[in-house]
C-alpha cells in the first residue's frame, strides 16, 4: 500500500528521463493476530461481523474455526461460581497484515467492542464480542495501555490453539518458539 503525503514538496522526489517524478513511500506492515470471543447474543454471525469490519482497517489473512470453550477467570480470579454461572464462550483467532500502529489497530478493536454491545463494566464478565490483541509482530511492550503480546496468552488454551491455527510458525517474541509449538 502506498504512503499519502500531505503536499508535494512532502514526497520524496527522484528524476526519471530528466522528468521530476514523485516516489510513493511504502508503508511498513505487521502481522497481528487477534483473539476474539463472545458469549452473549448471536456469536457467530458477531463474529462473522466483527472480521467484515476489521477488512475494513487491514488485510485478514487467515480466521481460525470457531470453537466454544468453559469460561475461565480473568487475571486477579472470580469465584468459581461467578465464573460458572457464566454461558461457554465461542472462542476464534484471526491473523492480519496492517499498517496501522498497535494503539491504533487496539483503539479500533475497542471500537467494535463497544459498537457490538460491549459494556466497559465487568472485564471478566459476560460480554457480546471480546477482541484481544494477542501478538502484534515480534513486539514485547508492558505499557498499561498496549501489553504484548497479551499478558495471558500463554496460559489460555482458548487463546492459543486458534492463533497457532492462523500462524502456526510465527515465532513467539517471548519465547523464541512457533506458535504451533506452544499450542
Amino acid at each position: 500500500s502506498a504512503r499519502l503525503f500531505e503536499s508535494a514538496s512532502d514526497a520524496p522526489r527522484t528524476t526519471v528521463r530528466g522528468h521530476s517524478e514523485y516516489k510513493v513511500k511504502e508503508t511498513q506492515r505487521e502481522s497481528a493476530i487477534i483473539g476474539l470471543g463472545a458469549n452473549l447474543g448471536l456469536a457467530h454471525a458477531t463474529f462473522d461481523w466483527a472480521i467484515k469490519r476489521l477488512r475494513a482497517k487491514a488485510s485478514v489473512e487467515a480466521v481460525s474455526p470457531y470453537f466454544y470453550s468453559l469460561p475461565a477467570p480473568a487475571k486477579g480470579g472470580q469465584d468459581a461460581d461467578f465464573v460458572r454461572r457464566q454461558s461457554v464462550f465461542l472462542n476464534a483467532a484471526v491473523l492480519l497484515s496492517t499498517s496501522l500502529e498497535a494503539e491504533e489497530l487496539l483503539q479500533a478493536m475497542q471500537a467494535l467492542e463497544v459498537e457490538a454491545g460491549r459494556s466497559s463494566k465487568d472485564r471478566s464478565g459476560p460480554r457480546s464480542l471480546d477482541l484481544d490483541l494477542l501478538f502484534y509482530g515480534s513486539r514485547i511492550s508492558a505499557c498499561d495501555t498496549c501489553q504484548l503480546p497479551h499478558p495471558e496468552v500463554h496460559q489460555r488454551s482458548f487463546a492459543m490453539v486458534p492463533a497457532a491455527m492462523v500462524a502456526p510458525h510465527f515465532i513467539d517474541p517471548v519465547t523464541g518458539r512457533p506458535l504451533a509449538e506452544l499450542a
